[in-house]
């Protein structure tokens, strides 16, 4: 891998996030007070901002804070190698570091992960020393970290945030010294309409956290301020504003043997080289090293006649067999539902769709107006820190209804907060009436920290509706499109840019007019077979049934059936040759352990959910929410453990987004705070001297 030269940089502060609500209306000295008040706390915020760095945090590098000043260190390499196999990618990121001070520093960042990505192993090099990561359970390998940060001994942590975020510690770093950390990771290939993609996420949204629902006691809250002040500091690291040049960078290469002959192998936000190895493709960016400011994507099609039907693969791990199937359901584009439809356009218009987000959206809002047919019903709703709906109730598709829909979304803009389950109750408030076919679009970024309350939302009140989600923007939150789309029994679609709308929102209305595959089920002959996901989802037009199982001796065959509009479909996959693949039984126990996080939704105790995922996760070593890598030196290096200071590494914001509207400058908010005190005790001092005795 190539080292980058040390870089300089220029520090200036971003603005931080606030939303602030307007005090309630008081009487003589207590409104006084109130503002007095007020204006301490936001003296005190902005500069505790400034003192602890996070307002300093603007170029691509790590800083540590020593001795009251903060120093930056640059960030010397990142390198993501991809090598896939089928419909199976191992993915090893490396970041390298130097500590560029003169003190023993910890460093503290958070990295994306595709959702579904499964972690496994951490390599940390410091110096001449390696050290390798082990899973334990999340509380023991905070423990181990923390007890060998406190011996001086050097350490690695990765836990778990979301199933798409991670957070990575790593203590005890020397003064001048290198550090590369290592993180090793298995992910399945999407395939859709005939292609086959992989996504590896550079950055993220900023996600916002709402503490409570707001007026409506139905609406699903966060147990305490201490729950969501924590979540929300695990989700949050800080973000580099736009304003400077882009520093962080990474070097990206793939091998790919996809099992077929291919047509096309192309990025939509990179440009690509591709070679043939003869044994498959390797790729790599045309410029060696980019900005990891959005999402790599890659896709890759067979040649016509090539996709088969369905595929298994084997593997054997310490005597146990495990099998994974694809099944390719039939192309029935041609056929229609019928059904004529009631369709709910959902667009999120907060702060974090700022910049191209939004243009994207009204983009794809525009096309799903177009699409509508005579005899459909339609409503738009649009949201940020409330939510609208554009007609009282859905409306007969007519001309004037339509311009008064394409009026409305036009007036769109990006600001607020993103107060998505006013939306979703908006949404799915109404049930369909006898004969309508009822669907909602869901456009967003997905940029929320309170996934899994929307997720319970969602499934309690979907009713016979379907929610299909569409993500926006160079760094959408895959795990809240992928999950809302599940949950509302519906399908999700990612828009990267505004050329891809009209293709993507093409295939989308395609799955929408055609029939679904319904009622799926696997049958094993004379086989004990333990499948995950157990309930298969319905699937839609292009999409492939993909699934494992842990089963008792090799397999040999297996029949998958269901119903497409009433008629019976199914299907015989053998084995023939056995092709045997690696990585099968981390995607089938990925698969049960995601399954078994999902029953928290639907109100199983937290305590049986966790003593049945953590033995699952030990076995295949896999960081989950219950469970953690940590890395361990055996001798300690540093003599003064505890004068050690650490910081976090600010993330680049998403390509063409701006900072949420709701955000203000921390400089301006001091002078604000301040200016607010003088004023409030000058207030307060003349009331006083007129005031009669």
């Amino acid at each position: 891998m190539k080292t980058l030269p040390a870089q300089n940089f220029t520090r200036n502060g971003p603005p931080g996030i606030s939303e602030e609500k307007k005090p309630s209306r008081l009487s003589d000295d207590r409104f006084w007070c109130f503002g007095f008040v007020v204006s301490l706390v936001l003296i005190l915020l902005s500069g505790a901002a400034s003192a602890n760095g996070l307002s300093n945090v603007k170029g691509g590098q790590l800083f540590f804070k020593t001795q009251g000043r903060l120093i930056d260190i640059p960030t010397l390499q990142s390198h993501v190698g991809l090598d896939i196999t089928g419909t199976i990618a191992r993915g090893t990121l490396t970041q390298v570091f130097q500590n560029t001070t003169n003190e023993w520093q910890e460093a503290i960042y958070a990295f994306p992960l595709i959702d579904d990505a499964a972690v496994d192993g951490m390599t940390i090099r410091i110096g001449e020393r390696e050290i390798q990561g082990v899973v334990q359970e999340k509380l023991q390998a905070k423990k181990t970290y923390t007890k060998a940060k406190s011996q001086g001994k050097a350490a690695g942590l990765v836990e778990q945030s979301r199933p798409n975020l991670f957070t990575t510690s790593v203590a005890n770093v020397p003064p001048q010294e290198f550090v590369e950390v290592e993180i090793r990771y298995q992910q399945t290939v999407s395939f859709d309409n005939g292609t086959f993609g992989l996504r590896f996420p550079m950055t993220l949204t900023p996600r916002y956290m709402p503490l409570q629902a707001n007026l409506d006691p139905s609406a699903p809250a966060f147990e305490s301020a201490d729950t969501w002040s924590n979540d929300l500091v695990a989700i949050s690291p800080p973000m580099m504003s736009d304003e400077v040049p882009r520093l962080n960078l990474i070097e990206i290469e793939v091998n790919l043997d996809a099992g077929l002959s291919l047509s096309q192998i192309s990025s939509t936000n990179h440009a690509i080289v591709t070679n043939d190895t003869g044994r498959g493709y390797s790729v790599r960016l045309q410029d060696t090293l980019v900005p990891m400011d959005r999402d790599f994507e890659l896709s890759w099609t067979p040649h016509l006649g090539v996709s088969p039907e369905a595929t298994m693969f084997l593997e054997e791990v310490n005597g146990q067999h495990y099998a994974m199937f694809n099944v390719y359901p039939p192309d029935v584009s041609q056929q229609k539902s019928g059904l004529p439809r009631e369709l709910i356009l959902v667009v999120d218009s907060s702060g974090s769709m700022g910049g191209v987000s939004i243009v994207q959206a009204k983009a794809a809002l525009m096309m799903a107006l177009d699409k509508l047919k005579p005899g459909d019903y339609f409503n738009v709703i649009d949201f940020d820190s409330d939510a609208r709906r554009l007609f009282d109730r859905a409306l007969p598709v007519s001309q004037q209804s339509l311009d008064q829909a394409k009026d409305f979304v036009s007036r769109l803009s990006a600001d607020g907060g993103t107060e998505m389950h006013r939306a979703l109750a908006l949404a799915l408030a109404d049930q369909p009436d006898s004969g309508l076919l009822r669907q909602v679009i869901f456009v967003t970024d997905g940029s929320v920290g309170n996934e899994d309350a929307l997720f319970q939302y969602i499934q309690s009140q979907l009713g016979d509706t379907r929610l299909f989600t569409v993500g926006i923007g160079s760094a959408p939150n895959t795990y809240f499109m992928r999950s809302a789309a599940r949950f509302g029994r519906g399908s999700y679609t990612y828009i990267s840019s505004q050329d891809q709308v009209i293709e993507k929102m093409t295939v989308l209305f395609d799955k929408l007019e055609s029939p679904a595959l319904t009622d799926l089920a696997v049958q094993f002959s004379s086989f004990n077979a333990e499948v995950w996901p157990k309930r298969i989802p319905d699937l839609y037009q292009g999409e492939p049934l993909v699934f494992a199982a842990k089963i008792d001796s090799p397999l040999d065959k297996a029949s998958i059936s269901g119903f497409i509009n009433q008629v019976p479909w199914k299907r015989q996959v053998h084995s023939g040759v056995p092709r045997l693949q690696s990585g099968i039984a981390k995607l089938w126990a990925r698969n049960k352990i995601a399954a078994l996080l999902d029953q928290k939704i639907l109100g199983t105790d937290l305590e049986e959910i966790k003593k049945k995922v953590v033995p699952i996760a030990l076995e295949h070593s896999l960081v989950t929410p219950y469970t953690s890598l940590v890395a361990v030196d055996k001798t300690p290096i540093n003599p003064n453990p505890d004068q050690q200071q650490s910081h976090k590494v600010p993330n680049h914001l998403p390509a063409g987004t701006q900072f949420p509207a709701t955000a203000t400058n921390w400089q301006l908010k001091l002078l604000f705070g301040f200016i607010l005190s003088l004023w409030s005790l000058a207030i307060l001092n003349m009331r006083r001297i007129r005031r009669p005795v």
